[in-house]
């Protein structure tokens, strides 16, 4: 299951969890739970063909 975040909390703790999803090849959603608005956080080197692909550019990592 992928975890989920409130926009408050994420920006508390964006450096720990950049260095926490690289470490772990991991995957948060950010969410603000207003608005229901969110954003994916994915360690991108794992996933570097596929977000190449997606973007159509590529990622320079």
């Amino acid at each position: 299951m992928i975890e989920t975040l409130p926009v408050s909390n994420a920006k508390m703790h964006l450096n720990r969890l950049v260095r926490e999803l690289d470490r772990n090849d991991g995957v948060v959603v950010i969410r603000n739970m207003r608005t229901n608005d969110c954003v994916v956080l994915v360690a991108a080197h794992k996933w570097q063909q596929e977000l190449t692909a997606m973007l159509g550019q590529d990622l320079h990592i």
